[in-house]
């Protein structure tokens, strides 16, 4: 392997900017991102990109170290295919070592709920998880089993938004939303196969695509191939994933969300934040005057990442 592979990602969203209400309430706080992945000398034919998205509250103006060490949960997680595909929401190049896969899968109604005053986040610990998946794995990554109340994709929001409530009568309340984007480059599956095969070789097609040059390269970086990381489906019961039933064993499927976000370094994986202001005013009441409230507005604007609003360089790896 020649380690030289890199990827990059941009990243720009559609978010509220400054929210208000005579109440002192929000409705709901959420993004409509957009992403253009490229990637580069990869030394595994990609197939799938996956993009995970997380979301936490803080106070404004975080230093990079701490913005990095915030609780983050996860709001988004899907996989978009790398098959030649070109459309409203999706414009890419195909499988292959060199590639750029560009993703607008948000437009008008459809966006991510990052937070919600109605629902917050799902029940997680009493969810019926089945294929042997639990809260833990559900939310680390590792093992999703059907996904329960998804509202985004496999998740739902982060909580409410009480965060971002004024509690005087008269105020402003300033939070920041903070988000982190991983992405992970992985290999094409069976499902590639096709007349043209695309190309393909035998080696390049990958059960439950692992995350591509998976294996690392002389500590230059991350080994993500070991058992600890479960980059294999296995069942007890079902012969095989297609055949699985709610409660049939299955092994883990996937690098955790923190080993991804700890392994940067690998050409396959990229980590980048994001963060925008939520400020919502609480207006005195007065006799004999009603009004209404605005949750607030959503406005055309790049979101930079920590460091700037110019793209975010990674590098790649793969991931079920």
């Amino acid at each position: 392997m020649t380690g030289s592979a890199a990827a990059t990602v941009d990243i720009s969203s559609s978010n509220p900017d400054t929210l208000e209400s005579d109440a002192g309430e929000v409705d709901e706080v959420f993004i409509e991102p957009s992403l253009s992945v490229t990637w580069d000398g990869m030394d595994d034919v990609v197939g799938k990109v996956r993009v995970l998205i997380e979301a936490t509250t803080g106070e404004v103006d975080l230093d990079p170290p701490e913005i990095e060490s915030l609780e983050y949960m996860p709001v988004f997680r899907a996989t978009g295919y790398a098959n030649g595909t070109s459309n409203e929401s999706e414009d890419e190049s195909g499988p292959g070592t060199n590639g750029e896969f560009h993703i607008d899968w948000f437009d008008g109604d459809e966006q991510i709920s990052v937070y919600d005053d109605d629902d917050g986040a799902p029940d997680y610990e009493a969810g019926a998880y089945n294929c042997g998946a639990t809260m833990e794995s559900y939310l680390d990554g590792t093992l999703m089993g059907d996904p329960i109340d998804a509202q985004n994709g496999y998740y739902g929001a982060a909580g409410t938004t009480d965060a971002f409530e004024a509690e005087t009568d008269t105020g402003t309340t300033t939070t920041t939303v903070y988000l982190r984007y991983t992405i992970s480059l992985h290999a094409p599956d069976a499902s590639f196969i096709t007349e043209d095969r695309y190309d393909l070789d035998a080696e390049d097609v990958r059960p439950h695509s692992p995350i591509v040059m998976v294996g690392g390269d002389q500590d230059q970086y991350p080994d993500l191939s070991g058992d600890e990381y479960g980059t294999t489906v296995t069942a007890d019961e079902a012969e095989d994933y297609d055949d699985l039933e709610a409660g049939d064993f299955v092994a883990a499927t996937a690098v955790p969300y923190d080993t991804l976000q700890e392994s940067t370094d690998h050409p396959a994986i990229m980590s980048a934040h994001t963060h925008f202001d939520v400020t919502v005013d609480n207006e005195a009441a007065e006799a004999g005057v009603s009004g209404e409230s605005s949750a607030g507005a959503s406005v055309d604007e790049e979101v930079g990442t920590i460091d700037s609003n110019e793209s975010t360089d990674g590098n790649a790896t793969g991931d079920n």
